[in-house]
């Protein structure tokens, strides 16, 4: 009898393990599989260091709505990758002080209470192309503006910026509203296919 229940035990087995065996062999795995598709880009950094310091400027010589101490500074475009089909273009992006003349053209960081922060009101950093040391706005660049790079070479190439200070027109710098006091600028320059 023993036999018997033995025989029935094992046949029972052979029943159910191919079962098992076969539902393991059935059972599906998702793989998720993600990649990114681009018109191709290039690596942006500052060679000179993350940190331009601009000398002290006297508020006096700011009134007649000159731009103080222009100071000279490289973007560089470097480690290019893909078939460009349009322009190359480096945009900035940064905190300034208004949306219309003269603040959108005056990079300020503002009373955030951080590491960063402000102290200074009305006044700002500009950036342009060119050493600039009169206001001039069709030459100031202004947050989110492209810098369209016309002859950009295969392996990169540096593109030198000004940054200075300023307040706009010898009318906006008269304003008793100014507030002086240091003055910090977080500029973002990034680069694509556009």
């Amino acid at each position: 009898m023993l036999w018997k229940q033995r025989i029935r035990w094992c046949s029972w087995l052979l029943l159910v393990f191919p079962l098992v065996a076969s539902g393991e062999l059935n059972k599906k795995y998702n793989y998720t599989v993600a990649a990114t598709i681009t018109r191709g880009s290039c690596q942006v950094s500052l060679p000179g260091g993350s940190t331009l310091d601009v000398p002290q400027v006297d508020r006096a010589l700011l009134q007649n709505g000159s731009i103080q101490n222009p100071t000279p500074f490289d973007v560089e475009i470097s480690n290019c990758i893909g078939t460009p089909t349009s322009a190359p273009t480096l945009t900035v992006t940064g905190n300034t002080i208004g949306t219309s003349e003269p603040g959108k053209y005056l990079f300020n960081n503002g009373d955030n209470s951080g590491e960063q922060s402000s102290k200074a009101q009305g006044y700002g950093i500009t950036l342009s192309e060119t050493s600039l040391s009169n206001w001039d706005t069709n030459k100031l660049l202004t947050t989110d503006q492209e810098i369209h790079l016309t002859n950009l070479e295969p392996n990169g190439e540096k593109k030198t910026l000004y940054v200075g200070v300023g307040c706009g027109t010898q009318v906006d710098c008269r304003q008793t509203t100014l507030v002086t006091g240091s003055l910090q600028a977080t500029l973002t320059f990034s680069f694509a296919y556009k």
